[in-house]
């Protein structure tokens, strides 16, 4: 009986060491899958996280290209991708901080540009305002001479008829045809009146 128990305990002996034996192979397998799993996830992990550098590297050189072109706009929303995926990619930082001086010194000199402009358009209208007024001046004195010049040369133009008649009247006059000299020297005085005392 004795005999049969030590057998017994040796048999359930073995058999736990069996099982302990196949658990642990359980284990090691179930950790070898899982470290399997685990270094194909770290492959696969690092094959995108390549594959995304190479797609960021690619986003990155289009930024900078965009930004030499002072395409700033466009290189902004570049950089703010890489920012986004890769936050401390390269130098996407300071490209970012660079585009906003450069849009908001730009702006500035676009908004300096505009009232450079307006101050231009506004001298440029008072000088066409004030040429236009010395032309008009121009003209009204151009006209006054030539109404002068012309009052002046109907003004000479009746004083020579006025003589012409003046000394018609005078020859009559003197030839003692007092109803003529009298006749012309009323045309006289319709032409000039008082003309060289015609009363």
């Amino acid at each position: 009986d004795a005999d049969i128990k030590k057998e017994e305990q040796r048999y359930q002996e073995a058999r736990k060491r069996e099982l302990e034996y196949q658990l642990q192979q359980k284990q090691s397998t179930k950790t070898y899958k899982k470290s399997q799993k685990e270094r194909a996830s770290k492959i696969d992990e690092k094959q995108r996280m390549q594959k995304l550098k190479k797609e960021i590297d690619s986003i990155y050189q289009s930024a900078v290209s965009l930004y030499q072109q002072k395409k700033y706009h466009e290189a902004k929303d570049r950089f703010r991708e890489i920012k986004r995926i890769l936050p401390d990619y390269k130098s996407s930082a300071k490209y970012l901080a660079r585009i906003d001086r450069e849009i908001e010194e730009k702006e500035l000199r676009g908004m300096e540009k505009k009232q450079a402009d307006f101050v231009r358009q506004i001298r440029k209208e008072k000088l066409t305002q004030r040429q236009e007024k010395e032309r008009m001046d121009g003209l009204r004195k151009k006209d006054d001479l030539i109404v002068q010049q012309a009052v002046e040369q109907r003004h000479r133009q009746f004083s020579q008829q006025a003589e012409e008649k003046y000394q018609e009247a005078l020859a009559f006059y003197k030839a003692k045809n007092f109803i003529e000299a009298k006749r012309k020297f009323i045309e006289v005085d319709a032409i000039v009146s008082d003309y060289q005392s015609t009363q």
